[in-house]
């Protein structure tokens, strides 16, 4: 082979390029996610977005950037400062409970804070399944709301997790630096429900059902939890907390 003769200004095809590119990009992005360097996972991820100056394009990449970030934010916290300080660097400010009332439609992960009143069925028991329950409520999920203006807003809940022994323990003893070691199967409570936000206040009443959480009680030495999956019926009064928002239409 005469390496001389081979044209110093040859390239390949541009489809031959792009396939190089993007195969480099992806590995690159494989190797960022073994070394658990998530952020730079999220840059390579930018360079295998199509380059376009349409404002849907440059919305989606703001979009992506914001919260694939905060992921990584998270999943490399050391900490609970380090999760907090996340969560806070994409969590809207206080009063945006008003956006889904003043939207026609919004998607958000939103978190509720207040108290509930219903029945629970303790699958643990033998006899009486269907007791009486009231506590504290703080559901984290994702909302789809529809507003109303003036007349409030109306959502539709999917709840993956329930906290509520957490914030009745914080709620009682706001001082204690440590919690017992909780995990995320302790908290999981899926469930559904119908909530209706209450105009000019950042309240919301409504009705759901769920599934769990495990966890039933919280003490300075130790966290109670049930061996077995409950469901539990309620009606609630909470203060509405949205998070952050995937997507809102005003028209």
């Amino acid at each position: 082979l005469n390496l001389k003769s081979i044209n110093p200004s040859y390239k390949f095809p541009q489809s031959v390029q792009d396939a190089l590119t993007l195969s480099t990009n992806t590995i690159e992005i494989a190797s960022d996610i073994a070394n658990k360097n998530y952020s730079a996972a999220v840059v390579s991820t930018l360079k295998l977005f199509p380059k376009s100056s349409t404002n849907d394009s440059s919305e989606f990449r703001t979009f992506f950037v914001k919260y694939a970030s905060f992921a990584a934010n998270v999943v490399e916290a050391k900490n609970s400062d380090e999760v907090e300080t996340a969560i806070e660097s994409v969590a809207l400010p206080v009063g945006s409970a008003t956006i889904k009332k003043k939207s026609c439609f919004n998607i958000a992960l939103n978190a509720y804070l207040g108290g509930f009143y219903g029945q629970e069925y303790l699958a643990e028991k033998t006899t009486d399944k269907w007791a009486k329950s009231a506590g504290v409520y703080a559901p984290v999920g994702v909302t789809f709301s529809v507003g109303f203006q003036k007349a409030g807003s109306l959502s539709f809940l999917l709840n993956v997790i329930d906290i509520g022994a957490v914030a009745a323990y914080r709620l009682n003893d706001s001082e204690t630096e440590e919690l017992p070691e909780i995990s995320l199967q302790n908290i999981l409570a899926p469930g559904v429900g119908l909530i209706y936000g209450i105009p000019g206040i950042p309240l919301s009443f409504g009705a759901s059902y769920q599934l769990g959480p495990a966890l039933r009680e919280i003490i300075p030495t130790a966290a109670t939890t049930s061996a077995q999956m409950n469901g539990r019926w309620q009606v609630f009064l909470a203060v509405d907390i949205p998070i952050f928002n995937f997507y809102t239409s005003t028209k």
